[in-house]
C-alpha cells in the first residue's frame, strides 16, 4: 500500500538489484532507458546516479500526454519522464549519434515532389502552394523552416551564417561575400561569419549561400532537408494517442499497454544494426513490437528479449474470457500476430528478416530459501 511507512523503502529494494543487473548486463556502449511517472521518479534518478554514475547520465525526456490527470488532488500532472543512462556515456556518443529522425522529414520531400510533378514545372505557384501547406501542418517550428523550395526541387530553410560566440572572429572569418549580380559586398554579422574563408567559398561554389534580391540583405546559408534528416533527441515528447484500435485488430487485451510509437522514439536513437533490446516488464511486450516494426522501417537486425513474470489473470478479465490465463500468454500472442501482421503488409521486407521468437521459462531454484528461524 502506498500509504504504507515502508512504501518507497520497498519500492527502492525491489529496483535496485534490478538496475545493478540491468548494468551489469549492457554492453560498454550499451543505454537503460526508464518510463516513470511522478511518484518515483526522484528516488529512480537517485538510484541510477548511485549505479551508473551522474557522469553517465544522457538526460530526461518529458512526455507530455496531452491529458490530465482527472483523479489529482494536487497539480493534475499530464507528463510522464523517460529518463536514459549509458553504462559509459564516453563510449556510447563514440559508438551511436544518438539522433533521430525528423519525424515528418519524408513526409514534407514527398509532398514537394508530388507539387511538382502535378505540375510538371517548378514556379511560385509551386512554392506558394507548398508554404501554404507546411504552414497549417502540426509539425514543430524546425520542421516549418523547411517551406522552400530550390529551382532543382529540393526542400530547403535559410540558416543564419553568422559568427555563434560572444568574443570576435577571427580575421579570415570576416571576408564579405560579393552579391552574384550587383557585384558588391553584402552586410556582415556585426562578430564575422561561423566559417573561414575557405568553407565560405566551398559553400559558394556549392550553391549552398543564399543572396538577397541585392546587396542590402545578408546571406544565409541553404540547408537541404534531403542531407538534414535527422536531429538531436528533444527533451520534450509529445503524443497523445492509444493503440487500442491497433491492441483490437491483433487480439490483445491488456490494462495498462505502453504505446508502440512511443516505443519506437525510445529505441531509435540509441540502438543501431544488430543491437539487443531487453525488457525487463514486458507486460503485453510492446517493445518487442516497437523493434520488429523498426526492423521493417529501417531494414536493420535488431533482436529482442521480453522478460515477464506468468501473472495470473482473473476470471473477471476480459483476457481470461479470451481463454489467456497468464501476462505471458497475451505476450507471445501479441508478437506471433505482430510477425504476421507485418508479413501481410510488408511482405518485400519482412521475407529478409527473422520474425520468429523463442521462448524459455526458468526452472525451479536449487537454492534454498533462507529463514531466521532454521
Amino acid at each position: 500500500s502506498d500509504a504504507s511507512g515502508r512504501y518507497h523503502s520497498n519500492w527502492l529494494n525491489m529496483m535496485y538489484p534490478r538496475l545493478k543487473l540491468a548494468r551489469n548486463l549492457l554492453k560498454d556502449d550499451g543505454v537503460i532507458s526508464i518510463h516513470i511517472d511522478e511518484h518515483e521518479y526522484s528516488n529512480l534518478e537517485k538510484l541510477l546516479n548511485e549505479i551508473f554514475g551522474e557522469e553517465n547520465n544522457l538526460g530526461t525526456i518529458i512526455w507530455d500526454k496531452r491529458n490530465p490527470k482527472g483523479d489529482a488532488k494536487g497539480i493534475a500532472y499530464q507528463h510522464e519522464q523517460i529518463i536514459f543512462f549509458a553504462k559509459n556515456r564516453e563510449n556510447f556518443l563514440l559508438h551511436n549519434e544518438f539522433k533521430r529522425p525528423k519525424e515528418n522529414a519524408k513526409k514534407i520531400i514527398q509532398k514537394a515532389e508530388s507539387l511538382i510533378k502535378k505540375e510538371g514545372v517548378i514556379n511560385d505557384n509551386i512554392r506558394k502552394e507548398f508554404k501554404d501547406w507546411i504552414r497549417i501542418q502540426d509539425f514543430s517550428g524546425g520542421e516549418k523552416a523547411y517551406s522552400f523550395i530550390d529551382n532543382s526541387g529540393n526542400v530547403y530553410r535559410p540558416v543564419s551564417m553568422a559568427w555563434p560566440n560572444k568574443k570576435q572572429s577571427p580575421e579570415d572569418y570576416k571576408i564579405p561575400l560579393i552579391h552574384p549580380v550587383t557585384n558588391k559586398p553584402c552586410p556582415m554579422p556585426d562578430k564575422g561569419w561561423r566559417n573561414p574563408s575557405k568553407t565560405m567559398q566551398k559553400l559558394l561554389s556549392e550553391g549552398l549561400i543564399l543572396f538577397g534580391k541585392d546587396e542590402s540583405t545578408q546571406p544565409n546559408r541553404k540547408y537541404l532537408l534531403k542531407e538534414n534528416m535527422e536531429e538531436n533527441v528533444p527533451s520534450l515528447l509529445y503524443f497523445g494517442g492509444s493503440d487500442d484500435d491497433l491492441l483490437k485488430k491483433l487480439d490483445v487485451v491488456f490494462d495498462t499497454p505502453k504505446v508502440v510509437d512511443v516505443a519506437k522514439r525510445i529505441i531509435t536513437p540509441i540502438t543501431k544494426e544488430n543491437d539487443i533490446v531487453l525488457d525487463f516488464f514486458a507486460g503485453s511486450s510492446t517493445t518487442a513490437h516497437a523493434v520488429m516494426q523498426l526492423n521493417v522501417e529501417d531494414s536493420k537486425d535488431r533482436k529482442f528479449i521480453m522478460v515477464q513474470l506468468p501473472e495470473p489473470i482473473e476470471e473477471s478479465h476480459e483476457a481470461y474470457s479470451k481463454g489467456y490465463r497468464y501476462i505471458t500468454e497475451i505476450s507471445k500472442k501479441r508478437i506471433d500476430n505482430v510477425a504476421k501482421k507485418l508479413k501481410e503488409e510488408h511482405p518485400d521486407k519482412a521475407k529478409d528478416l527473422d520474425l520468429g521468437f523463442k521462448v524459455f521459462k526458468l526452472d525451479s531454484s536449487n537454492i534454498k530459501a533462507w529463514s531466521p528461524e532454521v
